[in-house]
């Protein structure tokens, strides 16, 4: 069973990168915000749990920002998505 949190949490993930894609920001990190959701939405254990023993930076995709971004979440229950680009 996958913890409600992770749903929450992917569906955050795409509303950034949804965001993120209408303020024309770099594809690749739109990419990896949607890659993030989808390795979120398949893990069967609670990412706020992972996040709080530093585990999510050690999954391929998630690199030291977004692990940081997706531990906010866990606490807060929002990520900013963060300045729009120049």
């Amino acid at each position: 069973m996958i913890p409600s949190r992770n749903h929450a949490l992917a569906g955050e993930l795409r509303r950034i990168a949804d965001e993120l894609e209408t303020r024309q920001a770099n594809p690749f990190r739109v990419r990896a915000y949607r890659q993030a959701a989808r390795l979120i939405e398949r893990l069967t254990e609670d990412a706020g749990e992972l996040a709080r023993r530093g585990e999510l930076i050690h999954m391929k995709g998630i690199g030291k920002d977004l692990a940081r971004k997706i531990a906010l979440f866990c606490e807060t229950g929002r990520i900013d998505a963060g300045p729009s680009p120049p």
